[in-house]
């Protein structure tokens, strides 16, 4: 039949990665992330595609190989080979039940019914929104609305900064509460009056305290955020190191507020409980402003969250009502003189640049030598 034919043209099907696969994948890479290509495709397109997105290709599996190795074989090639083709839907469930095996938290993709029972398997299955099957749907913990791989990488970026936004009122909370603790517990021990009456704390605890916690958790990410390993995947919320820092930074606080009582005991019981009271709510709104990041200054990007600014600013308002204005009596305190509050205001910067002295000690030690 093919006779008497003019060549006309050789035409080419090219079916390239979505624009930003390359970008995301060098994200995660630097995020800690570590991405296999397991395909069907043929091992010279694997290859090529895998190269073209900056996935690692020295070392490529096919299927055929796959089967011709035992488990323990397969999981010593697992460190080092990032592509696998010509692979089939049992090769994949074999692959993520290996990685997780070895430790890897495993995040699966597929679309197809056959890639049900991998992505069932895997930590987190990945269906895709679009050409996914209904079966690859229902077994997947995330379902993709746009089939964008790029999208799995600002999932992983939103969830960093989701989990960080958690964390960072939690900190700030028990630093101040153990704060609380300490100064009411020194006091008793030392012989002093209570440095703050119940009605005093729970308006630091409900009113000043809460509104910068609350910005707190709308803090916007950190820039290294995707610089940074994943953590572990036993780590807690509130570890030992973090109660340390909590029992260290309410033991300073405590001794400041201590301090605030005996300096102004001279001035009447009234004067030096107001002293400390205005220190100890002023100084925990200003405190909020450390617990931004762990590693930043408190002044990197301060502007970011307009909310944590208004947020102080009001619960700075709200320190001063009980003692400047007739609520003073029910809350049994004394206004200061501009000069003895000028005192109070000095002293309240020490904890904040206590906290931030410790962050550049550990920002120079985490620097390579």
């Amino acid at each position: 039949v093919e006779r008497d034919l003019t060549f006309l043209a050789v035409i080419g099907i090219s079916d390239p990665p979505r624009e930003g696969v390359r970008e995301a994948v060098e994200t995660a890479r630097r995020a800690g992330v570590r991405v296999i290509m397991v395909t069907g495709d043929h091992e010279a397109t694997a290859r090529a595609i895998a190269s073209e997105v900056g996935i690692r290709t020295e070392a490529v599996l096919t299927g055929s190989a796959v089967d011709r190795m035992s488990d323990e074989e397969l999981e010593r090639e697992l460190d080092r080979v990032n592509v696998f083709a010509r692979v089939t839907p049992e090769h994949k469930l074999r692959l993520v039940r290996l990685l997780k095996r070895k430790g890897y938290v495993v995040a699966m993709t597929g679309d197809g019914v056959n890639d049900a029972p991998a992505l069932k398997a895997a930590d987190v299955g990945v269906a895709m929104g679009i050409k996914g099957t209904d079966v690859a749907k229902e077994v997947s913990d995330l379902v993709l609305a746009d089939d964008n791989f790029v999208t799995i990488v600002e999932a992983v970026r939103e969830g960093r900064i989701i989990y960080e936004n958690v964390r960072k009122p939690i900190d700030y909370l028990l630093s101040c509460n153990l704060g609380e603790v300490f100064a009411v517990m020194g006091a008793e021990l030392l012989g002093y009056p209570p440095p703050l009456t119940a009605a005093q704390i729970l308006w630091v605890n409900l009113v000043t305290d809460s509104l910068p916690a609350f910005a707190l958790g709308l803090e916007p990410g950190e820039p290294d955020i995707m610089e940074r390993p994943p953590r572990g995947r036993g780590e807690r919320l509130v570890s030992a190191r973090r109660l340390l820092a909590y029992a260290l930074i309410g033991t300073l606080t405590a001794g400041l507020t201590l301090l605030m009582l005996h300096l102004y005991a001279p001035m009447g019981y009234r004067e030096a409980r107001t002293a400390a009271f205005i220190f100890f709510t002023l100084g925990e709104v200003l405190r909020s402003f450390a617990f931004r990041s762990e590693r930043r200054p408190f002044f990197n990007g301060l502007l970011r969250n307009k909310a944590l600014l208004a947020s102080v600013a009001l619960a700075a308002a709200l320190s001063v009502i009980p003692v400047y204005s007739p609520l003073a009596e029910v809350f049994d305190l004394e206004p200061l003189a501009p000069a003895d509050l000028l005192g109070v205001l000095l002293f309240m910067a020490v904890p904040l640049a206590s906290i931030e002295l410790g962050k550049a000690v550990l920002r120079a030690k985490a620097q390579p030598r």
